[in-house]
């Protein structure tokens, strides 16, 4: 062997087995027997799911050797942990920089809903790399909403926390920072989620068979998961916006859905892009008659027999059979409206006449200006919505009519206000959160640097 090939394998081996080494940001002193778990985000055949891959342990200097590519797989991102230390997520690449690890520092805290009744069950878990990766640390919601994370990365981390109720629309980018003032000066805090049914949808192949165990996942953040059962069904958890994007994930790769027609309730039926159907001989027409001296126009969305979804008022090429038409949307300016139509060969014309939503004009107090962010939560029944707010004076939001309606609205340093109020038909009606009636819970001051 010559003296550059011998030189070639030497380096080869060196990027393929670098070594690791972790400290504390304390005093900087090694950490012994701290756990490295390497994972990879896109998993492996069939499900290609996120998956761990190798774990190793530090030495008595806090370094360890590893691999980039245990199992033949690369790895991208190394979970840590040690008893007495926060939990922390980083990139593989970094590994071989050092990682500092941080006195471990508890977050305790509540899950409630809009009218602070506890939420049990719920995910909390932290993040500090891209949504998809895996978290540092997770727990579960006990009967009375409440949660501890025990090894919660240090605010020097810039972690975040997520929330993922089963009924609740889930919550994401909470600055962990902000939870550990209100816990120093309560010992507790709340978060309030807003509540929404989920859905059941089902997965359709080309020739219309179900798709059964194959893994979903909605890409809004926070990302979840859900997967379908042996008839294509899997329950999909709520989400905040109507389109969020969904996608099919399996040994072949990741097929988007067309997810952009969702109903209130029940279920619906989605196929991907490259099954969805051939060509079908029905046409249909969506007659729109609104009010005159509307400035807007409702959305219309358009499900055919097959699962295709379409969002326009003409449509060529439609299956032929029973299609489901949405006409508005929820918290928009018009009230949703469910049309069914049979498509058969030629022209179908189907007139929609929706109603406007009655909306509430929300004030808020000085400190949504002043803090130069606040978030809205409104809860119409079981259907819920929020919305982040920069440096807002009021809010105009159009909620479904003849339900009960309930305000809140929370500060960038913690304060909560809430109001409730009957249910609307029409109009816009005032809510002021203003009050002295409507404040729950005073905010912790900004510290000196942040002022």
């Amino acid at each position: 062997m010559n003296l550059s090939v011998a030189i070639g394998l030497a380096l080869l081996v060196r990027v393929e087995e670098p070594t690791l080494h972790i400290v504390s940001a304390r005093d900087g002193k090694p950490v012994a027997d701290a756990v490295v778990e390497l994972w990879t985000e896109d998993g492996v055949e069939p499900m290609r799911v996120a998956m761990r891959l190798a774990v190793v342990r530090t030495s008595p200097d806090g370094s360890a050797a590893y691999s980039y590519t245990p199992q033949g797989i690369r790895t991208d991102l190394a979970r840590i942990s040690k008893p007495g230390f926060a939990s922390r997520t980083t990139s593989t690449s970094e590994l071989s920089d050092g990682v500092e690890l941080y006195p471990a520092a508890p977050l305790t805290g509540r899950v409630v809903d809009l009218q602070g009744q506890p939420v049990a069950g719920a995910l909390v878990r932290t993040r500090e790399t891209c949504p998809h990766a895996v978290p540092a640390a997770e727990t579960f919601t006990d009967r009375e909403g409440r949660f501890t994370l025990t090894d919660c990365p240090a605010d020097e981390q810039m972690a975040e926390l997520e929330v993922l109720p089963t009924n609740h629309i889930p919550l994401g980018a909470i600055q962990i920072e902000a939870l550990r003032r209100l816990q120093a000066r309560d010992g507790t805090f709340d978060v309030h989620v807003v509540e929404r049914a989920p859905l059941w949808v089902r997965v359709l192949d080309g020739a219309g068979s179900p798709m059964a165990g194959r893994r979903l996942v909605c890409d809004e953040r926070p990302r979840s998961a859900t997967w379908t059962d042996k008839n294509g069904y899997a329950l999909l958890p709520p989400q905040k916006t109507w389109d969020a994007p969904l996608s099919l994930v399996d040994g072949i790769g990741r097929s988007s859905l067309p997810i952009g027609c969702v109903p209130r309730t029940g279920s619906f039926t989605v196929r991907p892009l490259e099954h969805q159907r051939a060509v079908g001989p029905g046409k249909l027409t969506v007659d729109v008659r609104i009010p005159s001296g509307s400035t807007t126009m409702p959305r219309v969305a358009v499900i055919d027999a097959l699962g295709s979804t379409f969002e326009r008022k003409e449509i060529e090429g439609l299956a032929s059979g029973r299609a489901t038409i949405l006409v508005g949307q929820d918290f928009s300016p018009w009230q949703e409206l469910v049309l069914l139509a049979n498509i058969v060969d030629g022209a179908t014309t189907v007139i929609a006449s929706p109603h406007a939503s009655p909306a509430v004009r929300v004030l808020l107090p000085e400190w949504a200006t002043k803090d130069c962010w606040a978030t809205l939560l409104v809860q119409a029944g079981s259907t819920g919505f929020f919305m982040d707010l920069e440096c807002p004076i009021e809010a105009l939001v159009h909620v479904p009519s003849g339900e009960e309606i309930v305000v809140l609205a929370t500060s960038a340093l913690g304060e909560v206000r809430r109001v409730a109020h009957a249910p609307l038909q029409a109009g816009v009606t005032e809510i002021d959160l203003r009050t002295p009636a409507s404040l729950v819970r005073l905010g912790v001051p900004a510290p000196a640097e942040e002022r």
